[in-house]
């Protein structure tokens, strides 16, 4: 994982919210009505204060591709199942909480990649949860 970096609260980007949903197939020419604009800062961030992107240097996880920013919020409780960001072994890694009868580990969706337990001798911190994924296409 890349460093982190913080969103501005003057960061406002409005990108036009279209009035239709959009189908696998053909959208209907009469569709191109724009509803409204919508602020990704509004939408994705509950406190800009504890929110972050980092780029994704791996495929550990299930619909996160390497180059993929993924959005982390520092403020929310991490529960079973979130994906998170933890700080091990003096860097950053992305992987699944898991909790098990009270024990705590990190575990990649993909295999190949190592749990991460969270007793012992490894130092781990949850440094956020993963809230979304921003992927370019083209």
């Amino acid at each position: 994982m890349h460093h982190p970096i913080p969103l501005s609260r003057s960061s406002a980007l409005r990108i036009p919210l279209m009035a239709s949903t959009v189908r696998a197939g053909f959208p209907s020419p009469a569709d191109d009505y724009v509803q409204d604009n919508i602020n990704l800062n509004t939408l994705l961030v509950d406190d800009p204060d504890c929110t972050f992107l980092m780029m994704a240097s791996n495929d550990a996880i299930h619909g996160i591709f390497k180059g993929d920013y993924v959005l982390i919020d520092k403020a929310r409780t991490p529960v079973h199942g979130n994906v998170v960001v933890a700080a091990h072994e003096e860097s950053f890694v992305l992987r699944r909480l898991h909790k098990q009868q009270g024990m705590l580990a990190l575990l990649a969706d993909a295999p190949g990649y190592p749990m991460i337990p969270a007793e012992g001798d490894y130092t781990l911190q949850i440094w956020g949860v993963v809230i979304a994924v921003v992927r370019r296409l083209v």
